[in-house]
């Protein structure tokens, strides 16, 4: 669990926060900020879901392992990021299904989505890859990767004294 809660605050890192900063950045000094904004976003997304976010995913992921104290190799990391970056585009792929669905189902019933459909498309846009990647990484980073072996019974209880904060008891 710890491997996909990092996974997801790098990917949230990796993602929708460095596209914000990198866009924002650019277009504060254009001529039309709103237009740079558009297309400094449609144009970022590429970049964003096929490198950053999946490469904050996994260095989540990796982190939190390394932490645990999960041995892991080079072999790992790359296989990680890349079924972090399998995953980034499977989710970006779903919010654009549910943008269309919604699309759909204003045009064909009437229905009136248009005032959430910016909420939708949003929530859908950020959150599905960085789930996605966060989840397919994650999944491939514990079917790999094995904890450290626990030291023997054995190991544990052959020496002669345990030893307490206050006092030591020897056999």
């Amino acid at each position: 669990m710890e491997e996909f809660t990092f996974g997801l605050l790098g990917g949230f890192i990796g993602g929708p926060t460095l596209e914000l900063i990198y866009v924002t950045t650019l277009c504060r000094e254009a001529p039309n900020p709103d237009l740079c904004q558009g297309f400094g976003f449609a144009a970022m997304q590429v970049v964003i879901y096929t490198v950053t976010l999946p490469a904050g995913a996994s260095a989540g992921i990796i982190l939190a392992g390394l932490w645990r104290g999960i041995p892991s190799d080079p072999l790992d990391w790359v296989l990680t990021y890349l079924f972090a970056t399998a995953g980034s585009l499977t989710g970006w792929l779903n919010a654009a299904g549910v943008i269309k669905v919604s699309e759909f189902l204003m045009e064909t019933f009437g229905w009136d989505l248009s005032a959430s459909l910016a909420d939708i498309y949003t929530i859908t846009r950020v959150f599905l890859p960085i789930l996605y990647a966060a989840f397919f990484g994650t999944l491939q980073f514990n079917l790999l990767t094995q904890p450290a072996p626990a030291p023997p019974a054995a190991a544990l209880s052959s020496p002669a004294a345990w030893e307490f904060p206050i006092f030591t008891m020897r056999f």
